[in-house]
């Protein structure tokens, strides 16, 4: 699922997907978008229990609107998956 060029990934927008998706019998859900919403980005999380198919966000960089400027280089990467908890570590990592 592709969120909005204007706008954040919203809570129903995730919920019609995932609906969609697990009516499909899709194994997984991706939400793509260059923003979430705080209750999107819950659902993804929660979506296997709630929805019964599990969901991922992925980040898509701003570099897919540049067109032309779009940067060609291996290092480049214009998707991030991002994950639950992001940023903590687990209690005793270095």
């Amino acid at each position: 699922m592709f969120g909005q060029e204007n706008s954040a990934v919203s809570e129903k927008l995730v919920y019609e997907a995932a609906r969609e998706a697990h009516t499909k019998g899709y194994a997984h859900l991706y939400a793509i978008g260059f923003a979430i919403q705080s209750n999107a980005r819950n659902l993804i999380d929660n979506a296997e229990a709630a929805v019964g198919v599990p969901a991922t966000y992925v980040q898509a960089t701003p570099d897919l609107m540049m067109g032309d400027l779009l940067k060609n280089m291996r290092s480049s990467h214009i998707f991030r998956r991002i994950r639950p908890g992001r940023g903590r570590r687990a209690q005793g990592e270095e």
